[in-house]
């Protein structure tokens, strides 16, 4: 297994057992990714740069975790405030 798969690995694993534990994190990716941090004992802003944690990497790995595997899901209500969000970036991005 490759560097970067065994670091997404354990990305995977913080943000499960975050996920698993506080519904909130669920529906808003800045909060999972502090409490991710809070989980790796990360207390300081330079903590949190030197933490080799991508708010990034978070983000897309709550979503394979939520979209592709159907775990942890959010409520409805942040579901379709995401989908129309999508919509409307989609549409900006296209210059619509």
């Amino acid at each position: 297994m490759s560097k970067t798969r065994r670091k997404l690995n354990e990305v995977k694993e913080l943000v499960m057992s975050v996920l698993a534990e506080d519904e909130k994190a669920r529906s808003n990716d800045t909060y999972l990714y502090l409490k991710c941090l809070e989980k790796k004992n990360v207390e300081t802003l330079e903590g949190a740069y030197n933490a080799d944690l991508s708010i990034v990497s978070v983000h897309k790995i709550r979503q394979k975790i939520q979209n592709k595997e159907g775990l942890f899901l959010p409520s409805d209500k942040v579901i379709e405030a995401r989908e129309e969000l999508n919509k409307e970036v989609k549409n900006y991005m296209v210059g619509a």
